[in-house]
């Protein structure tokens, strides 16, 4: 279909004209009372939607561009009856996390994944009952979120969903040409596939949803995509055509998972998931909505991450050699009578590689650009330690903004905006920004000072009662993933220059791991010596 983009600038501009006259009279309709103790208020161009719209049009950048202006820890943003409390700081991070009986997740999380999912009535209806446990540890919210912990938390269940993706992204990998020239690829497109099956493979086993029907992979991404303008609601099957009609065919699909019961080879999360909504009355439908927040969680941040890890360590000949070095380490060799195998120690990977589990932290402090939020329950008082008190008043938005914190210069250093690999290789408390005088980035260490970094400052996961509990499976495909790549191939650019990484695409309001503004064609080829080695993993 063709559009007429003049057109439609025209018809856009008209609109937001008309948005702001009715703004205007709104402003006169509408007075939000600002109490002293609040946050400054951060003054709008188009009075009460002017926040929105510079979010719609500069995203993630939007935030950091009232932070470059103003280095504030705290503000906030007033909207049209309400208000948005920005919080930039570790320490009042922290200060919002402890508050969690009256700052909350929980009424975020119903009111997007309601429209989300498209949840009818009676479902909204039973997850609102008991949803911050003001009754005790019942109700859909509370038991989902410590079934999900438990089964995430390091054990029997969460080595039996790594042993089900290290399976897969082996065979993946294990396929991928022995030719001497190698295999030529667009790199950010090869890894969202494979992590798709992959990853959907190993939480919703071998039927689920893309096993059954591979041509739902780009509805899905079509889906993921456009889901912003989605959850505005407006008009969604004409404002955000494809992503609408991506999530219908995905809801189709899993309608289809649930009904026919194809769940039942699926992970111990899924099982309990489902069987867990069944108890409180979802009707199959609904049982099956509601994995399409699960689904997306699981898909979404794997794949630029791994896509950011490979780029960093394969564009730096130093980084690869060292981090080679280090993976070659949790490697054992035998051969099974036909062939070289080869098999990866996951466990080894995460404990005895410092070099390469703090490269992957910095890869997700440069593109973990994640909000956390919270909803006030009750007027809430939050201090720091040098005794400055805001007030957070009941009914209003708070906002954690994970990369306007990971860009802070006061707490990562100067170099903030450079990639540092070895900016967590002191510990995990230990403060990175401080380095050799003159030291080149290969020889560049950690403070040796004893300044610490605030434990609220990673944000790649969240924190409090919200610390993502899928970031141990996380860890584990990601790195095992990469290692593998390092052990055993080398990728270059076709022209068998070194890769060079491309932009992040910064403009939208993040999900997720911000994913390359571009795609990047690559060559793959098996290092010498290891063109007939079959790979495993051990975990």
């Amino acid at each position: 279909m063709d559009y007429n983009y003049g057109s439609s600038f025209t018809l856009g501009m008209a609109v937001l004209a008309a948005l702001a006259v009715a703004a205007a009279l709104l402003q006169r309709m509408l007075k939000i009372e600002k109490d002293p103790r609040e946050p400054p208020f951060i003054p709008e161009g188009v009075p009460y939607i002017g926040h929105l719209i510079g979010m719609v049009q500069q995203g993630a950048k939007y935030y950091q561009g009232i932070t470059d202006r103003l280095a504030l820890p705290i503000y906030t943003l007033r909207t049209i009856n309400s208000r948005t409390y920005v919080v930039n700081s570790p320490e009042l991070a922290a200060a919002v996390q402890r508050n969690s009986k009256t700052l909350t997740f929980n009424p975020i999380a119903l009111a997007v994944s309601s429209r989300m999912s498209q949840f009818d009535k009676a479902t909204v209806t039973t997850l609102r009952v008991n949803m911050n446990s003001e009754e005790g540890n019942w109700g859909v919210f509370p038991e989902t979120h410590d079934m999900m912990y438990a089964i995430l938390a390091p054990g029997p269940d969460l080595e039996d969903m790594n042993a089900r993706v290290l399976t897969q992204l082996a065979s993946v990998i294990n396929a991928l040409s022995p030719r001497q020239d190698g295999e030529d690829m667009k790199l950010w497109a090869w890894l969202r596939h494979t992590f798709t099956c992959c990853s959907s493979h190993a939480v919703y086993g071998p039927e689920n949803p893309f096993a059954m029907n591979p041509e739902l992979e780009p509805a899905f991404w079509d889906f993921e995509a456009g889901l912003i303008t989605l959850l505005v609601n407006v008009f969604p099957s004409i404002t955000a055509t494809k992503a609408y009609y991506g999530r219908e065919a995905v809801l189709a699909a899993l309608r289809e998972y649930v009904e026919k019961e194809r769940y039942r080879t699926a992970s111990k999360l899924i099982q309990e998931r489902i069987g867990l909504n069944a108890r409180y009355g979802f009707s199959k439908k609904m049982q099956a909505h509601a994995e399409l927040a699960m689904l997306f969680g699981s898909l979404v941040n794997a794949a630029p991450t791994c896509f950011w890890l490979l780029v960093q360590i394969f564009s730096r000949p130093w980084l690869l050699a060292e981090v080679r070095e280090e993976v070659m380490h949790c490697v054992s060799q035998e051969s099974d009578g036909i062939a070289i195998v080869r098999t990866i120690n996951v466990k080894r990977l995460v404990r005895e590689c410092p070099l390469f589990n703090s490269t992957y932290r910095e890869v997700l402090r440069f593109t973990a650009s994640i909000a956390s939020s919270r909803l006030a329950l009750a007027d809430t008082v939050i201090s720091s330690a040098k005794g400055d008190s805001y007030l957070l008043k009941k009914g209003s938005v708070i906002q954690i903004q994970g990369g306007v914190i990971h860009a802070d210069a006061s707490v990562w250093g100067e170099d903030v905006k450079e990639f540092k690999p070895r900016r967590f290789l002191a510990s995990p408390s230990a403060h990175p920004s401080a380095v050799s005088a003159g030291a080149d980035e290969k020889h560049q260490t950690a403070a040796p000072e004893p300044k610490k970094l605030h434990p609220a400052a990673f944000r790649a996961f969240g924190g409090g009662s919200t610390l993502c509990p899928g970031r141990h499976f996380a860890q584990v495909e990601i790195l095992s993933f990469v290692a593998l790549f390092v052990a055993g191939f080398d990728v270059t650019a076709v022209d068998g220059a070194l890769v060079v990484a491309p932009e992040k695409e910064e403009t939208r309001i993040p999900l997720g791991i911000q994913k390359p503004l571009t795609d990047i064609d690559v060559r793959v080829k098996r290092r010498q010596g290891n063109e007939e080695v079959v790979w495993r993993f051990v975990n």
